[in-house]
């Protein structure tokens, strides 16, 4: 994996800024339209998740498609984790000759994979605490909730 990049502001303090390869146009703060198809469950997740980014000033209306993913993913990885709750990690499964054997929940698999796209995309929008320490996050000036209460735990 490659070392992240240094956000604009650690380049000016190093004196290492060059506009040529440093600036970047910056993209308003705006919510994308949520689309129609979203379950219930991704949709509580796209309100909960572009909220924050909003207050955050880390959204844009061009990130629909990345934030479908996330919620979507979210939504998989819920329903493969209730399926290991009801069933186990390990179920029973017959093979051809008639045996009995416990093999590990299919569910886990689908669960672990979504948590993969879903780790990725926190990454991504700088919603992991390693990756806030990389962006370049764009001043807000009016007054609510802090993304801390949005999220409901503490952001440091």
């Amino acid at each position: 994996m490659s070392r992240p990049r240094k956000p604009v502001e650690q380049h000016l303090r190093d004196g290492t800024y060059r506009p040529g390869r440093h600036s970047g146009g910056s993209l308003p703060v705006e919510i994308p339209a949520m689309p129609p198809d979203l379950s219930p469950t991704a949709q509580g997740a796209w309100n909960t998740i572009t909220q924050g980014l909003e207050q955050a000033g880390l959204v844009s209306n061009v990130d629909g498609a990345a934030l479908r993913l996330l919620c979507e993913s979210w939504e998989t990885y819920l329903e493969a984790g209730d399926d290991v709750r009801r069933n186990g990690i390990l179920t029973p499964f017959t093979n051809k000759s008639g045996a009995t054997n416990k093999v590990v929940n299919p569910a886990m698999r689908v669960r672990n994979d979504a948590w993969k796209q879903i780790y990725s995309m926190l990454r991504q929008f700088g919603l992991t605490p390693s990756s806030r320490n990389g962006l370049s996050v764009t001043e807000r000036t009016d007054d609510g909730d802090s993304l801390a209460d949005i999220l409901g735990f503490p952001i440091n």
